[in-house]
């Protein structure tokens, strides 16, 4: 009797030997599949961010030709037109979409001229020689350039002074 009684207990502790391996082996998996489904949740959600982001940066630059185009066409208004009612309401529109604009991160830049050329913010769409101004220093400004979020996406479009 005391042999089957030892036997029945090596029996009992290979099997609780087994079934912890078994839940060992189930946790470890359990906490595998946690891990993934958590890093498959962040990435998803990291996708989803960049693809909102894309979409508004996408937006924001779309704009930027029609921005250009309301700011020629208020700075070639006469000054009799200036102060139409509908001129006004036309510029508010203008106002209200460099707002818009804002918020989405994109702002225009202007006021290069004097300054220095930079091939990282303006792009040079045609050259002069005027004596007494320095070399490779904007003279005329024919178009705003435009950041989004502090980058360059629409370089101003210049007048270059060239010398040589």
């Amino acid at each position: 009797m005391n042999e089957e009684l030892q036997k029945e207990t090596e029996r009992l502790h290979a099997e609780l030997e087994t079934i912890t391996k078994e839940r060992d082996e189930y946790l470890d998996g359990w906490k595998r599949a946690k891990a993934d489904y958590i890093n498959f949740k962040n990435d998803q959600e990291k996708r989803g961010r960049e693809l909102s982001e894309y979409a508004q940066m996408h937006t924001a630059i779309a704009l930027v030709p029609t921005l250009e185009h309301f700011r020629m066409a208020f700075s070639s208004v006469s000054d009799e037109l200036k102060e139409n009612t509908w001129t006004k309401g036309i510029e508010q529109i203008y106002k209200q979409l460099k707002d818009i604009a804002k918020t989405m991160g994109l702002e225009e830049f202007s006021g290069s001229v004097g300054q220095a050329f930079d091939p990282s913010r303006h792009e040079a769409v045609g050259h002069e020689a005027i004596e007494g101004t320095p070399d490779d220093q904007v003279t005329q400004e024919l178009g705003a350039g435009y950041v989004y979020n502090g980058k360059v996406v629409y370089p101003a479009k210049v007048i270059v002074n060239k010398l040589s």
